[in-house]
């Protein structure tokens, strides 16, 4: 079996769990510093952050090494990577009613934001005071940047090519979910202001923590997304 080397993905795969690792040893810093600082309640906060980087740091760490271990070609394209690569290449364009599909989710994507937008507008309650210029950035970017892939895939009607694109929302959902998550200024009790009073009674039970928690989901789906569509592009030819 003759094993080739390919340092165009061996030296990002590496770079990439260098920065990981970085993550990681300042994670181990401020664990310490978190702990003193679990008796002043203004700093709370910081233990989202703090588990927020370690999540990233091994996520990234982690991607680091099968990127890096995807340009040792003998094994990885042959026994797994190629036949992968030539079976996604096969279904890389999209069919019609999956190009349909995109613009539906475009247009979804647009009443969604509408629907903040006004509640955001009309001070509904569901935003608080807090969410500044930053935090408007790190909301509405994501979804925005979603919009865009939606038509970006239904116009042009490939897969591969996208994926970066993919990627780096999934970078900007992870670190927005962060963001939000740590100054968090929301109060999801309003989130169904807007809504007639019989569709409001469904969704009684969401409350901050039902808030927190999504946020937290949108962190590990985003660093997921990341990760994923990163080594998938990587990987394919």
């Amino acid at each position: 079996m003759r094993i080739r080397i390919d340092f165009r993905l061996i030296l990002p795969g590496l770079l990439i769990f260098l920065v990981g690792l970085a993550f990681f040893v300042l994670w181990l810093v401020l664990a310490v510093v978190s702990f003193f600082l679990f008796f002043i309640p203004a700093t709370h906060g910081i233990f989202y952050l703090v588990l927020d980087l370690l999540l990233t740091s091994l996520i990234l760490m982690a991607a680091g090494v099968v990127v890096a271990l995807s340009g040792a070609r003998g094994w990885w394209a042959g026994a797994w990577s190629g036949r992968r690569s030539e079976d996604r290449a096969s279904r890389d364009s999209l069919k019609p009613s999956e190009r349909v599909g995109e613009f539906v989710g475009a247009a979804i994507s647009v009443l969604v934001l509408y629907y903040f937008y006004e509640s955001q507008v009309t001070a509904t309650g569901l935003f608080t005071a807090a969410f500044g210029p930053t935090e408007q950035l790190a909301f509405y970017g994501p979804f925005v940047f979603g919009l865009l892939i939606n038509l970006i895939r239904g116009t042009y009607g490939r897969k591969h090519a996208v994926r970066p694109l993919q990627s780096l929302q999934g970078a900007a959902l992870a670190i927005g979910s962060m963001w939000l998550l740590y100054i968090f200024p929301f109060d999801f009790t309003h989130l169904t202001a807007l809504l007639p009073h019989v569709l409001q009674v469904p969704f009684w039970w969401i409350s901050n923590p039902v808030g927190q928690l999504l946020l937290v989901l949108g962190i590990i789906g985003g660093l997921v997304s990341m990760v994923a569509h990163a080594v998938m592009y990587a990987t394919s030819r």
